[in-house]
């Protein structure tokens, strides 16, 4: 899978022309203005991408952003309410007739609408 990132190609007259021996990958410059070029690092044995912008470390890099993501979302007080409800509700839907937690975790319900 090979579209995971751009690939450069020259847009002008005075773009440089793809080196095949440098990573294929288009990398913009910040800053002000729009300065596309080809990544200047070598490429691995048997793929046309760097050791950076290969398949695995994209892969591994947006996982881990995602995971990072996931964890903060957590600690969201909106998160933590929502299960908490959940709970709630499985208590509700669980709980035996003669238990006194299914009117607790209705009242909870109810207080926390």
């Amino acid at each position: 899978m090979d579209d995971h990132l751009f690939r450069y190609q020259p847009h002008g007259m005075y773009d440089a022309k793809v080196d095949q021996t440098r990573c294929v990958a288009s990398i913009s410059e910040p800053g002000r203005g729009i300065h596309i070029y080809q990544c200047q690092r070598k490429r691995q044995p048997g793929t046309e991408w760097c050791k950076q912008h290969s398949v695995e470390a994209c892969e591994k890099r947006r996982q881990k952003s995602h995971d990072r993501y996931e964890e903060s979302r957590k600690r969201e007080p909106w998160y933590i309410m929502m299960k908490y409800r959940e709970a709630l509700e499985r208590i509700q839907v669980v709980a035996h007739p003669d238990c006194p937690c299914d009117s607790i975790a209705g009242a909870a319900l109810e207080k926390n609408k």
